[in-house]
């Protein structure tokens, strides 16, 4: 298999997950909620799974994690990272 090929396949396999991902983000749009107050569960209840099959409201924690899951499951390689942005502006002058 030449350079060529290679480079061919790896188009495939990017256009079959970038499809993947616009459907599970259709999925997430069509069936739940944006919300920053989702309901209250207990530490026994897998939040991803409460959020999927029953809460289906949730905040950018859950579509993320909810997104991986889904993600997954298709055997679409993923990773999941959070963290927020810190900007000079964050800080004051002492």
């Amino acid at each position: 298999m030449n350079k060529k090929e290679i480079a061919k396949l790896q188009r495939l396999y990017n256009e079959r997950y970038i499809k993947l991902a616009k459907m599970v983000r259709k999925w997430l749009a069509d069936n739940t909620t944006y919300t920053l107050t989702p309901d209250i569960i207990d530490d026994e209840t897998n939040p991803v799974i409460y959020f999927l099959l029953k809460g289906k409201k949730g905040y950018c924690v859950h579509y993320a994690s909810a997104a991986i899951v889904l993600l997954r499951e298709l055997n679409v390689p993923t990773r999941y990272a959070s963290g927020f942005v810190v900007t000079i502006d964050s800080f004051e002058k002492k």
